[in-house]
């Protein structure tokens, strides 16, 4: 932008001293117009530049922000990332403690099957027992009465 400015001062002046040096009025009069002309595109060229350094400013700026939060977003992407790395890692521990767990169940439902299953063998033995106990007691009872009927010798040593 600066050269381009630099050069349309240049053709300007360039462009004067040969008319100014060689013409006629009317070509003077052309001249400063046309210096005019140039000094006023000149002066357009001063503002654009201006105003491109100031929009470059701008820019800089802008970026030195949205840099700044890429930044800050790149930081809470490795922390999110982090996190469920590690909520994956807990998961599969979960899902194999679960599964440790589900076999451990297992095992102790066919544990409490065969306890069970004991418990009621033995109930029932229990009960042949008492019904064989009751059996004995009736027939101990009959026999204590059979004994209380049964008269003993005197003489028998006892």
């Amino acid at each position: 932008m600066i050269k381009y400015g630099l050069f349309i001062v240049f053709i300007a002046a360039l462009a004067c001293s040969l008319i100014l040096a060689g013409c006629g009025k009317k070509e003077a009069e052309q001249a400063k117009t046309e210096a005019a002309e140039a000094r006023a595109a000149l002066a357009t060229a001063q503002d654009d530049l201006t105003k491109s350094e100031t929009e470059k400013e701008s820019l800089k700026t802008e970026l030195a922000v949205v840099t700044e939060a890429r930044d800050r977003l790149q930081g809470q992407i490795t922390t999110l990332t982090q996190a469920r790395n590690s909520a994956i890692a807990n998961l599969n521990d979960t899902q194999q403690t679960a599964k440790k767990l589900m076999g451990d169940l297992e095992a102790q439902k066919t544990l409490v099957a065969g306890l069970q299953q004991e418990k009621d063998n033995l109930l029932t033995t229990l009960q042949k027992l008492n019904e064989e106990k009751a059996k004995f007691e009736a027939t101990i009872k009959e026999l204590q009465g059979k004994l209380k009927d049964i008269k003993l010798p005197s003489d028998l040593p006892l």
